[in-house]
Parts: C-alpha cells; structure tokens; sequence
C-alpha cells in the first residue's frame, strides 16, 4: 500500500506544471499596459501581467496605458511573483513594486486596464475597475471602451490569434541615466566598450554607464577589447 502512495504521488508530481515561487529583476523594458522584460539571471524575459488586459498598441488609451506602466515601473527592480506560462511563452506573474505596491491592481485602479475575467477569478481586481470607471479614469473617460479582447478578435487576420504583445519587439532601457560607456551582451554575459566590433551585437541591449556597474550586474569584461 505504502509503495502504491509514493508512486502515485512521484507520478502526480513528475505531471504537475513547476513555476518559481518568484523572482526579482530590473524592468528593462515596457511592451505595452500589461506587458514589460524584467531581466532574469541576466535575461529579459516577458512578463505578462496575471489578471488584467490593456489596451493593445493602435487602441485609445493604448500609448497612455504603456506610459503609465513606464512612470510606475521602468527601470525598478521588481519582484515577480509567477503564476503561469502562456501559450506564447510568457510568463504570467503578478509584479510587486520596490514599496510593496502591486503593479497589476495599480494599473486596473489607474483606469488603463480591465479585469480580465476569462483567466482571473479576483473579483477584487472587478472592484477597482468599477471604481476606475465611476471615477471616469484613464480608459474610462470614453463613456464605451472597446476591451482589448473584441479588439483583437476584430483585427486578427487569417484565423490567427494572435498577441500582439507576444510578437512586438521590446524597446530596451538601459539601468543607468549616465552616460552609456559599453554595452552588456545579454547572452553571453560579456561587456564591450564602444570601439569593440561587437559593441552592437544582437544580443548587447543593456546599456552601462561604468565598468563598475557591468560587474555588479554579472557581466566580465570582453577579451578582445578589454573594456
């Protein structure tokens, strides 16, 4: 019996999805209202906002929904707390602020988000949005926004759902209001300065204003130029 209960639960276990408890990272990017890259062991990698849908790129309140998210969270270290991955890759979480603040609720509560009711059960989620909209909030001073999800599902082309979030290339922040001096290659985890021939690499989107901070971020310096 006893050998039947521990090869019931390896098999429960071995099938059940893992996900990290959580995470933390500078947010290096923002996609749009409920998508940024938080960098992650030297990586960025997509965060979609658990419980909430923005505005897509191209919809009212799009831009103004992506620049909300910027002022809240651009260049912060943030902690992500992961919930799922999509179907697209992404992870899902719900990202905490540097004071404590939830950045998905600040969002719904701003006005430039819905509730997304299709993969959230937080009703609390549908009391901010309510008192967004009587408050007449971001989004909500159109008497009828569209929600993102009719939007998408007007606009997808060849029967193809697709995010447009998913797909659109990330604008990169660099860590630093200072000078860039090199450029950290976030594969390879190497830093060149700007006379080196791989200074704009594919994958040397982080930008650093010191040789300093490239190595309290984990990167070591290029052999070949020796920044």
């Amino acid at each position: 019996m006893l050998i039947r209960f521990v090869t019931l639960f390896l098999c429960l276990s071995l099938a059940a999805p893992s996900f990290a408890a959580s995470f933390s990272g500078m947010v290096i990017s923002v996609i749009d209202g409920d998508t940024i890259d938080v960098l992650h062991n030297k990586q960025p990698e997509r965060i979609r906002l658990h419980g909430i849908d923005a505005p897509e790129k191209g919809m009212a309140f799009g831009q103004a929904a992506k620049e909300y998210v910027l002022d809240m969270a651009a260049l912060k270290v943030v902690t992500v707390e992961v919930k799922d991955i999509d179907k697209y890759g992404r992870t899902v979480g719900v990202v905490i602020l540097p004071d404590g603040r939830n950045l998905n609720r600040d969002i719904v509560k701003a006005g430039y988000a819905w509730w997304y009711r299709k993969y959230s059960s937080d009703a609390s989620l549908g009391e901010l949005e309510e008192g967004a909209r009587i408050a007449r909030k971001g989004l909500w001073r159109d008497p009828r926004p569209k929600p993102p999800w009719e939007w998408r599902a007007e606009t997808k082309s060849g029967g193809a759902n697709t995010s447009v979030a998913a797909t659109q290339p990330a604008t990169t922040f660099t860590p630093t209001t200072a000078a860039i001096l090199f450029h950290g290659n976030t594969r390879s985890s190497v830093f060149h300065q700007s006379a080196c021939k791989d200074y704009n690499c594919k994958n040397c989107t982080i930008g650093l204003s010191s040789r300093e901070e490239a190595i309290n971020l984990g990167y070591r310096p290029c052999g070949m130029c020796r920044p």
